[in-house]
């Protein structure tokens, strides 16, 4: 309505429901108010909680996508524990969607990007060019 959002609310459903429930709840706000749920928390919160939110928010509704992006940063730590903490679970969706991201493949990527036996244990993670 307007009004300035009360920050307890959204962190408690956005950190305690499931994801298929929060994607339906997002997708009903997004029809209510129409406009798509990063506009509302715009102009809802500022600074870093806003900031949060919008991360949280796409973690739910994307997270190989979120993933893929911040594999984009190619900063060596993050690269490493996203692959490290996906390998077994989603690595080949986040692949996927780094794929359509950039254009590139993410094992090509990393061969851009690593050397030596660092490269070997990356693309040993990667397992395969997409």
């Amino acid at each position: 309505n307007g009004k300035k959002a009360e920050a307890g609310p959204w962190i408690d459903i956005l950190t305690s429901r499931d994801t298929g429930h929060l994607n339906k709840v997002l997708f009903g706000l997004e029809m209510e108010s129409g406009q798509m749920v990063d506009q509302a928390l715009e102009k809802k919160f500022t600074g870093d909680f806003q900031l949060g939110l919008k991360v949280l928010v796409q973690c739910i509704q994307n997270p190989d996508v979120y993933l893929a992006k911040r594999l984009m940063t190619k900063k060596t730590p993050i690269v490493q524990g996203i692959m490290v903490s996906h390998c077994e679970d989603d690595l080949l969706c986040i692949r996927a969607a780094y794929l359509k991201l950039t254009g590139m493949s993410l094992y090509s990527a990393l061969q851009k990007q690593y050397k030596g036996d660092h490269l070997q244990a990356m693309l040993a993670i990667c397992r395969s060019e997409d």
